[in-house]
């Protein structure tokens, strides 16, 4: 042991300072840092493992949502001319004493997620069975959604008679 002999107690404390210092650097690189990137990563999948037990549910409660959605706005991705036959389909299933004057252009608005079809119908009757047309009309149709209903009244100069014209605009969604 003659070679530690020659250095003095100073320069061996150093040394031994030094060792030290390069053995906590080493220990930190290879087992702690190691440890710790570990128990993140852990604790990482165990986040996604509680996300992957409620995805089910998360699932279910996202198409009750949109089955909401769809019961308020319209059932989405009909086209236009699916919309006018079960339009005039579900009018005439419903109603006898009204009819049909006009059915205007389709309205269409365009956003980058999303359309909007507005239709415009024209339909004269009496008032009641009007009403109680709009009424099951927004009960029971799910391919769109009543807008607006404005009601007019017009007299017909030839028969000198007055008519109940109703304009209903109703929308669709498409995605």
């Amino acid at each position: 042991m003659t070679f530690f002999d020659k250095y003095s107690y100073k320069t061996k404390n150093y040394a031994l300072i030094i060792l030290g210092v390069l053995l906590l650097a080493v220990i930190w690189k290879r087992s702690i840092n190691t440890t710790i990137d570990l128990l993140s990563l852990n604790n990482q999948l165990e986040e996604k493992l509680e996300l992957a037990t409620t995805a089910d549910q998360q699932i279910k409660n996202t198409y009750k949502e949109i089955s909401e959605l769809n019961a308020y706005i319209g059932k989405e991705n009909s086209s236009v001319d699916e919309v006018q036959q079960a339009f005039l389909r579900f009018f005439d299933a419903e109603t006898r004493s009204l009819q049909i004057e006009q059915m205007d252009e389709v309205l269409n608005f365009k956003h980058p997620d999303f359309e909007i079809n507005t239709h415009r119908i024209v339909v004269s009757g009496p008032y009641v069975e009007t009403v109680k047309f709009i009424y099951t009309f927004e009960k029971e149709f799910k391919m769109a959604k009543v807008l607006s209903v404005q009601f007019e009244s017009e007299r017909n100069k030839m028969t000198n008679k007055i008519a109940l014209n109703t304009t209903l605009l109703i929308q669709n969604y498409v995605r």
